[in-house]
């Protein structure tokens, strides 16, 4: 089943009691502050290994999206995902007008033959 919820991710992170969620839309206010925080507000309700966490406007292709009411700087929030957060996989793709990021949190997940070379 879908479930449409339309509230801040604060006000839902609290009251929210419900199963993993499985699909996650963060559309936040596009500052880098707000999208990280809506990541780590809702990581405790996701499921780790499937659940999907969509972040809108994280590839902005023209620098005239980069103002505030635009995709301000959500696209930092995908480099910290990506940097940072080594328990995270994410992906981004670039699209017609802001693109998006796909997140999956995938804890433990360090293989240690990927830190060597081949």
């Amino acid at each position: 089943s879908v479930d449409f919820y339309h509230m801040p991710s604060s006000e839902f992170s609290l009251a929210y009691g419900g199963p993993k969620i499985d699909f996650l839309f963060i559309d936040a206010d596009h500052k880098y502050e707000s999208v990280v925080n809506d990541i780590e507000m809702m990581a405790k309700h996701i499921r780790p290994w499937t659940s999907l966490v969509f972040l809108h406007d994280t590839y902005p292709v023209k620098k005239e999206l980069l103002a505030p009411g635009y995709c301000n700087d959500a696209w930092k929030a995908a480099k910290y995902m990506r940097q940072i957060h080594e328990d995270w996989e994410i992906v981004t793709f670039p699209g017609p007008w802001a693109g998006f990021s796909i997140l999956r949190y995938t804890p433990f997940c360090r293989h240690g033959w990927m830190d060597t070379e081949g």
